[in-house]
């Protein structure tokens, strides 16, 4: 077999460079705005609009520094690029026991919240663990555009999680879901709910993945 030609290589280059870039990923607002809420009531409102105004302009220009909320819509997404520098600045020097209270502290203002408020419509609906399981990715496509949640029951104390293709993971997101499970599963009326992250792809696994237990 004959080499490529040099037009050959040039036409294959070019199409490769006409290929659209990733789609980029978004966080809903709703969950934006109420990790911003908890942050300023936690850590002073002022430190927020520090950490806020920090963030380089063409970076921030969905948020409005001169609002209340900083303009943040809970019903509109934003990229999740943005919300990945919010973490990094909020959690820039914090110990280990430190940022597990952050990311406790995120799931709860964020998840529990939207339980309980927008999205208690749709939580009543899934009900119990197992029909949770076959309806979870529902509830993950309220705060993420972008991945695949997979359940296995594995038994009627224990469910399996595998997460694909998460292109706004963060090291930071993944540990606050994990509290999320948590959280979800005591809001499904199970006891004393512990979650095992078992993978997870800032460490090269393939996916991330949580084991999560309940007492019956």
């Amino acid at each position: 077999m004959f080499p490529p030609s040099d037009a050959a290589r040039a036409s294959a280059t070019s199409r490769l460079s006409s290929r659209p870039p990733p789609r980029a990923s978004h966080i809903k607002g709703f969950a934006v705005e109420r990790m911003l809420s908890w942050y300023g009531d936690a850590h002073g409102e002022a430190k927020l609009r520090a950490i806020l105004s920090a963030i380089p302009a063409d970076q921030r220009d969905r948020l409005d520094l001169t609002h209340r909320s900083f303009g943040v819509i809970a019903t509109e997404w934003y990229p999740a690029t943005l919300v990945h520098r919010m973490f990094d600045d909020m959690t820039r020097g914090l110990d280990a026991k430190q940022r597990d209270e952050f990311a406790r502290g995120s799931a709860e203002a964020t998840v529990r919240a939207g339980l309980r408020g927008i999205y208690k419509v749709l939580f009543q609906l899934l009900m119990n663990p197992k029909r949770y399981a076959a309806r979870a990715q529902s509830l993950w496509e309220r705060y993420y555009d972008a991945g695949t949640m997979e359940k296995t029951v594995e038994s009627a104390t224990h469910h399996h999680t595998v997460l694909r293709d998460w292109t706004s993971h963060h090291p930071l997101l993944c540990e606050i879901n994990a509290y999320s499970a948590a959280i979800i599963y005591e809001e499904l009326g199970c006891r004393n709910v512990r979650v095992a992250r078992t993978g997870c792809v800032s460490r090269g696994d393939r996916a991330c993945t949580q084991d999560i237990t309940w007492d019956a």
